[in-house]
């Protein structure tokens, strides 16, 4: 393939690497394995502490931003500070927060040359936690019993409802597993202060967890997908080792919610299976799962597909879905450049080119 004049410049988010890593690993992953040294990936980071930041193998510029917390402009105008310096072509959002957050800035972003496409407010509103009963009937699943709390009124008779172990969520991200009223008490200001004071408080279901990565076209047609059956789970309820499935049912419900919604990008539908309540609808997540380099290795490279149609470059994606593939997650440790690490804390970000 004869090589590109100018790479492909992409912005991605969600790089936080822990036991519950950022879906912005894996998506870096997939468009380098698409592009190889013919992309150019920039992190924007929230955190210098975020390892993946200073891997000097995976990201070309790394980059500091303002939190979500302090609204679109102060965001938009540090990006629009990278955009003079590096040049960005094509901006993946990958935190669930991040893309309310972005609504307002479209235009501001296309005035800068930056195409980035999202969900309209509607389709985000359809898939918020607090909508999920309505949309679940929509598509044709069930939830589980879920309760939302304010904050002030009593919690008590919620609790004798639901029972344990419980998830404690926010409406728009963000879950943990609650296992008692002692670990409860301890996370609910934990939880307030990362994801505001209204809760849900959802029943934990036992049964086998499904998964569906995919593309929603915008035009009510999904373009793309992979399902798979969580086998493992780490102590955080996420994916440790997982089966590639055919499942119908799923991608029946996916299908659904990309022409009720009219979705424009990737999404994941986090789904149950119980013997006795059928198939439960758990989440809707507007961007690309943890586990989407899995995909790419089978031949179905979302993210490329994706960024691919953005910046109108051709990316293979196998239409054939293979099943029964199993996925393992590993830890790996890695050593870290100290010019690395100091040119991002100090000049709040860095080129590779420039520090090595």
């Amino acid at each position: 393939m004869p090589r590109s004049p100018e790479p492909l410049r992409v912005a991605l988010t969600g790089l936080n690497c822990s036991e519950n890593p950022g879906p912005g690993i894996g998506v870096a992953r997939c468009l380098r394995d698409w592009l190889g040294d013919r992309v150019e990936l920039c992190g924007l980071c929230y955190d210098a502490t975020e390892a993946t930041a200073l891997a000097g193998t995976l990201l070309d510029h790394v980059f500091l931003m303002p939190y979500v917390r302090e609204g679109w402009q102060p965001w938009v105008q540090r990006l629009e500070e990278i955009q003079q310096r590096v040049g960005v072509d094509v901006l993946v959002p990958n935190l669930d927060a991040e893309l309310s957050l972005l609504l307002p800035a479209r235009s501001r972003l296309n005035a800068l040359g930056i195409t980035c496409r999202l969900p309209s407010a509607g389709a985000l509103q359809l898939r918020d936690k607090r909508n999920l009963k309505e949309m679940a009937k929509r598509i044709g699943l069930q939830v589980p019993r879920t309760r939302i709390w304010n904050g002030v009124t009593a919690i008590a008779p919620l609790l004798a409802e639901l029972g344990y172990p419980l998830y404690l969520k926010g409406p728009e991200w963000g879950s943990l597993l609650i296992h008692s009223p002692e670990q409860l008490q301890e996370q609910i200001p934990l939880a307030q202060q990362r994801w505001g004071r209204e809760l849900l408080l959802q029943a934990s279901i036992p049964g086998s967890e499904f998964n569906l990565a995919g593309l929603g076209d915008g035009a009510g047609y999904l373009d793309a997908h992979l399902c798979l059956r969580k086998e493992q789970r780490s102590s955080l309820g996420k994916l440790w080792t997982a089966q590639t499935v055919q499942a119908q049912w799923l991608v029946d419900a996916a299908l659904a919610f990309v022409e009720q919604t009219r979705w424009e990008g990737p999404f994941e539908l986090e789904c149950l299976l119980h013997p006795e309540f059928g198939a439960l609808l758990l989440e809707i997540n507007p961007r690309f799962p943890a586990w989407i380099h899995a995909a790419s290795q089978l031949n179905v490279n979302l993210p490329a597909k994706w960024v691919g149609s953005l910046s109108e470059r051709k990316a293979p994606c196998s239409e054939v879905i293979p099943a029964g593939t199993w996925i393992l997650r590993e830890i790996r440790e890695r050593i870290v450049d100290a010019d690395l690490a100091d040119a991002l804390t100090q000049a709040e970000g860095y080129s590779h080119a420039e520090v090595l």
